[in-house]
């Protein structure tokens, strides 16, 4: 595990965890319970579907994929990082300390705190977070559904496939790859 080379983390959450499909087959079980009943109890509901997780968000459906989570969290776990949401799920202009440990705690990763625009187009979301990005940032991982305008010149320390519908297994691999590829040129430009 190399502690020096640090990845910083710019999250959204739908779209990125769950996915179009995920959303179908959720829908698809909650038309089958139509009750009163059912509808207070949400959270209940996500313990009866094993794949997906509720755990942060009580008051709606917004839900993870729990094997994209696992991916995610094995991605990270080895390394020293900081991850900011920029999902909807986080409000506007950052999240409170009692919120952070939320999310850390859920995540088991290193959660600092969200972006200050947290919706909206591509466009502002990437903008607010050029302002977490420091100098001792090695990698930079950009993980949103909803793309960066091409007119909008990425900064040279991000990794952003332009756009992803969901992180597929194969796309962790080749963040994985990617990862590994600049903590190896990280360790010969240090000489470690």
């Amino acid at each position: 595990m190399n502690k020096k080379f640090k990845i910083k983390v710019f999250l959204d959450i739908d779209g990125v965890l769950n996915n179009t499909s995920d959303n179908r087959k959720l829908e698809n079980s909650i038309k089958k319970h139509k009750s009163k009943e059912f509808w207070k109890n949400k959270i209940e509901y996500f313990s009866h579907i094993k794949i997906f997780d509720n755990t942060l968000n009580r008051a709606t459906f917004d839900f993870v994929n729990r094997q994209k989570l696992k991916q995610f969290q094995r991605l990270l776990k080895n390394y020293n990082h900081e991850i900011y949401i920029i999902s909807s799920w986080c409000n506007y202009g950052g999240i409170d300390d009692n919120e952070v440990l939320k999310y850390k705690n859920y995540f088991d990763l290193n959660i600092v705190n969200s972006t200050l625009y947290t919706g909206g187009n591509g466009e502002l979301r990437y903008l607010s977070s050029l302002e977490k990005i420091n100098e001792d940032d090695d990698l930079i991982l950009y993980l949103d559904d909803i793309k960066i305008p091409d007119n909008i010149d990425v900064h040279e320390k991000y990794i952003h496939p332009r756009i992803i519908r969901a992180i597929t297994s194969k796309q962790f691999k080749y963040l994985k790859r990617i990862i590994k590829e600049k903590e190896m040129n990280y360790l010969k430009q240090n000489n470690h």
